[in-house]
C-alpha cells in the first residue's frame, strides 16, 4: 500500500525536496531495512536506514511483523516532511497506520517550523 502526506502551509520556503519515498520495509529476525528515497527534479538518492537487534524481533512471514517495522522505518521521515513536497510511506500499513502518519508528518513540520524557524534557536 501506499499513501501520501502533503504539506500546506507558509514554510514553502523551506522545501528542498519534490518527494521522500521511504520503503517498502525488509525484515529479517533481528534487522529490518528502510529504503529512503529523495527525489529533487530528475534527481534522486537513495540509502537504507537499518535498524538491527541482538534477539529475534520480527518474524518475516507475519503481517503484524511486517507492519511493525514499517512504522518503525516510517518514523525517522516524520522529521523530513517539512522539507519535502510529498513524503510517500510505500508498505504495508492499515486506515490507522495513515493516519497516524499524516498527523504526526503535519505535527511535526509545524513544530518544527514554530521552534526552530520562526523562533530563532542556535540550533
Amino acid at each position: 500500500m501506499n499513501t501520501e502526506s502533503s504539506h500546506s502551509n507558509d514554510s514553502t520556503s523551506l522545501r528542498v525536496f519534490d518527494r521522500l519515498e521511504v520503503g517498502p520495509v525488509v525484515i529479517e529476525r533481528r534487522k529490518l531495512t528502510t529504503p529512503y528515497r529523495l527525489v529533487r527534479g530528475d534527481n534522486s538518492e537513495q540509502f537504507d536506514l537499518i535498524y538491527s537487534y541482538e534477539e529475534d524481533v520480527f518474524d518475516p512471514h507475519d503481517p503484524e511483523s511486517i507492519n511493525l517495522a514499517a512504522m518503525i522505518g516510517a518514523q525517522a521521515a516524520l522529521n523530513y516532511g517539512l522539507f519535502c513536497e510529498v513524503l510517500q510511506f510505500n508498505g504495508l500499513y492499515d486506515k490507522l497506520d495513515r493516519h497516524f502518519l499524516r498527523a504526526m508528518a503535519e505535527n511535526t513540520a509545524r513544530e518544527i517550523y514554530v521552534k526552530n524557524s520562526l523562533n530563532r534557536t542556535p540550533f
